[in-house]
């Protein structure tokens, strides 16, 4: 993952700008608009906060490859504009003097002119905005502690544990309980100590993937659904592993409970067995490609593909099978970070999975953004505009189905019962193929497979 020059330039601006004591509580808020593939949209009023002297403003296009340029004025004065090459663009400067109460600020996307890649509806943009000199909003809690009840038990499996520089995560043997549970769900907090950059960060239980996460720069909390895997968050002793490696700061402090849901009956979609092949796994071409880092890719001919095929072992069972499910959990990094944007070459990345030779599903991935903006969440500056940026701008583009910049990132599942039972017992492969697919993509595949007594189906 790397960061883009441009931001590198308005962030170092920003803290030039904000690095005085806090006097204020800043005013924030979000805003959505429109544009066309020529046009730029309206300028969207921003709420004047009377004395500050300092603007955070950040939009993203809902279509991530939809190249935007984010202008900002204040009285009709262009006061800056901010192009990042793809989306998300983001603006940060003084605005000295301070603000009156006369003042007019508004905020316009457009789109880039001239377009390399033609834009694609919707052409619509969300963003968010924040005044202050060096603005303090509220931290968020280390955890979303919920009260214990009959009818939910809450295993702590890592308590504000350190992942130093260097180290791949850190793990814990968890005892689970026994009973009966119709719901299970990770509740997870991060906080980076120190610029620990943009990371990936995966939960595994047996070497089993079961979240995926794209960390912002700053403290969050994530709540998950997990509930396919409740085998193996129930009765007896497993391995939990969070995988987040850190290159910067002094690492993560990362705090993760499991919350079970007691029932009378569990739901048919629990898996029995679970056949994980991938878990984590670095898949790159064999051969051809021409990844030369990330904003830089030679090869124009771009003769690469990703082939991969691991065995499935569908067991022999007396119960009948009533679901076979695959959870797929894939992301692609270095050189292919931007496969989806006119920086690259353009043939399009199509993901084909296949179960015993035959292939269940066609598609193209879904693109996903990191964190550009940031810096040491630590500083109060810093942690300033990354809450901005990340705690009230992402879950607006959340809302819209755009998951960018942080949160968890959904897998893709698809029903394969028919093909299981078609299939039968014995070994068969699981393949992927990247179309076209260069530098690294991070794979998980699993089969979920629930057996049972009653009717198949």
């Amino acid at each position: 993952m790397s960061r883009r020059p441009a931001l590198l330039a308005l962030a170092a601006l920003a803290v030039g700008a904000l690095s005085v004591p806090a006097t204020a509580a800043p005013a924030a808020g979000t805003f959505e608009t429109s544009f066309t593939p020529t046009e730029c949209g309206a300028r969207v009023p921003v709420p004047v906060a009377v004395g500050e002297t300092a603007l955070a403003v950040v939009a993203h296009a809902t279509v991530p490859a939809n190249d935007i340029v984010l202008n900002v004025f204040r009285n009709g004065a262009l006061l800056a504009a901010a192009d990042s090459a793809t989306s998300p663009e983001a603006y940060v400067s003084t605005t000295l003097p301070a603000a009156t109460a006369t003042d007019v600020v508004e905020a316009q996307v457009c789109p880039f002119n001239p377009p390399t890649v033609a834009a694609t509806a919707p052409y619509t943009a969300v963003g968010a905005y924040a005044w202050g000199t060096a603005p303090t909003l509220p931290s968020l809690p280390t955890s979303q502690q919920e009260p214990d009840g009959k009818k939910t038990v809450r295993v702590p499996v890592l308590d504000e544990v350190l992942i130093p520089w260097g180290a791949p995560g850190a793990g814990a043997d968890v005892t689970f309980p026994e009973g009966t549970y119709n719901k299970a769900e990770l509740v997870l907090h991060d906080h980076p100590d120190g610029d620990a950059f943009d990371r990936l960060l995966t939960v595994e239980v047996d070497g089993v993937e079961m979240m995926r996460v794209i960390t912002p720069r700053v403290d969050y909390s994530v709540r998950w659904d997990v509930t396919p895997y409740l085998s193996l968050l129930t009765g007896g002793t497993h391995r939990v592993f969070v995988h987040e490696e850190s290159y910067l700061g002094r690492g993560h402090v990362v705090t993760l409970d499991v919350v079970l849901h007691q029932a009378k009956k569990t739901p048919p979609s629990v898996a029995s067995v679970i056949e994980a092949p991938y878990n984590y796994v670095p898949l790159g071409p064999r051969s051809g490609g021409g990844c030369a880092g990330n904003l830089g890719d030679v090869n124009l001919d771009y003769d690469a593909h990703i082939d991969e095929a691991r065995p499935v072992t569908v067991p022999v069972s007396t119960e009948k099978l009533k679901s076979a499910t695959f959870y797929g959990y894939l992301t692609a990094h270095g050189c292919e970070e931007f496969w989806y944007s006119n920086l690259r070459p353009n043939p399009v990345r199509k993901i084909t999975l296949g179960l015993g030779g035959e292939t269940f599903a066609d598609f193209v991935p879904t693109p996903y953004v990191y964190a550009f903006i940031g810096g040491d969440p630590n500083d109060p500056t810093w942690n300033a505009i990354d809450t901005v940026a990340w705690n009230t701008a992402q879950p607006v583009l959340g809302e819209h189905g755009v998951h960018t910049g942080e949160g968890v990132i959904p897998p893709y599942v698809f029903d394969v019962t028919d093909l299981v039972r078609d299939l039968g017992p014995g070994t068969h492969d699981l393949s992927i193929r990247v179309e076209n697919g260069n530098g690294v993509w991070f794979f998980s595949g699993q089969v979920l497979l629930a057996f049972g007594s009653g009717n198949a189906g």
